[in-house]
């Protein structure tokens, strides 16, 4: 994983021990926007 995305994906994981659901969303939906871009670069 690169070392930039792990500036989105930490504080996302801190959270989810405490919102779990919200914060498992939200990185579904980082993940899914980071692939969309790499598809659009391809």
């Amino acid at each position: 994983m690169r070392p930039e995305h792990w500036i989105y994906t930490i504080p996302l994981r801190l959270r989810s021990l405490f919102r779990w659901a919200q914060a498992d969303q939200e990185l579904d939906d980082e993940l899914h926007d980071d692939l969309e871009r790499k598809a659009e670069n391809t």
